[in-house]
């Protein structure tokens, strides 16, 4: 599934094209930057189930049916009986999805305050520096979602695997909510030995004005060209509602967007919250719903809420 030669077409607008060939961090002090997105604010608008559903696939989760990991393994990251679920009425196109429920004072899970689901062991869904992958998932916020100001909820994360002399790290890539908006936050080194001082940690907004009055599905798709040097790396992302019909591309940021490290780096998803390791904040409980998971070669074959 990886690609280790990789082409991008460059469009007339500066955009990548859609077809390209394959494919617990600290909270965040301040707002999303949507001053880079590198175009994204001219690109032509996707027709949602439009694009052709091209190459295979590394990962395939929709709860409704048996996961495709490929060789990897499901890990659950959760320490109550409400942590992490599948109840009818969960899931964004079948019955199923994974409700994942984080309330504060629950015990620590994995050294941290979660409630997620990653994806473990050999599975070719897995990432490392020259690889091009297309990941599409959906994700549902709930209706009275209370806002936490600067304070992330992370609800989806491109993990890296720190090297045996490294302490943890931020993940190389997570969207999370901050105040009423979604946002992108993308952390990367180039060193062989990463700290806090020699990480470069950016943000971008991804959708602003959260309807919380009424719970809503995002569906999501992203393209990571990896990498950790300047030159080379690529996160390209989509999104739109479960209610609309075309993609906005809400994102293209040129440059490096992982450390470097030996083990390739992994994904998970549900609620993170680290900031309830210091202590309460604004909510008492979060609750966020996924679905429609997958990792490939194209943007038609990891999209998500199409019928196949």
């Amino acid at each position: 599934m990886r690609t280790k030669a990789i082409l991008v077409m460059v469009l007339a607008s500066g955009c990548t094209s859609v077809g390209g060939d394959g494919g617990s961090g600290s909270s965040a002090d301040g707002g999303a930057n949507a001053s880079d997105a590198g175009g994204a604010d001219a690109a032509p608008a996707v027709t949602a189930c439009s694009e052709p559903q091209d190459g295979p696939l590394a990962l395939e989760i929709t709860y409704d049916a048996p996961a495709d990991l490929t060789g990897g393994t499901l890990e659950l990251q959760g320490s109550e009986t409400w942590s992490l679920t599948e109840p009818d009425g969960s899931g964004r196109l079948g019955a199923r999805g994974v409700r994942s429920e984080l309330r504060y004072g629950d015990t620590e899970a994995y050294g941290g305050a979660r409630a997620e689901t990653a994806v473990v062991g050999e599975s070719t869904s897995r990432y490392a520096t020259g690889d091009s992958s297309f990941y599409g998932f959906s994700l549902w916020l709930p209706a009275g979602w209370v806002d936490d100001g600067d304070v992330e909820d992370i609800l989806f994360e491109w993990h890296d695997i720190s090297d045996a002399d490294e302490a943890g790290k931020a993940p190389n890539l997570v969207v999370a909510v901050q105040r009423d908006e979604l946002v992108a936050r993308i952390t990367s080194d180039a060193n062989a030995i990463s700290t806090p001082e020699t990480e470069l940690v950016e943000r971008r907004l991804l959708v602003d004005g959260l309807d919380t009055t009424q719970g809503t599905w995002h569906d999501f798709v992203f393209h990571v060209v990896w990498s950790y040097e300047a030159q080379g790396g690529l996160v390209e992302a989509w999104s739109k509602r479960a209610d609309e019909t075309e993609y906005r591309k809400v994102l293209e940021k040129t440059g490096p967007n992982q450390h470097n490290d030996d083990a390739a780096g992994y994904i998970k998803w549900g609620i993170n919250k680290p900031a309830w390791l210091d202590g309460p904040t604004a909510p008492t409980v979060r609750v966020v719903m996924h679905d429609e998971i997958r990792v490939g070669e194209s943007f038609g074959a990891v999209e998500p809420g199409c019928v196949r």
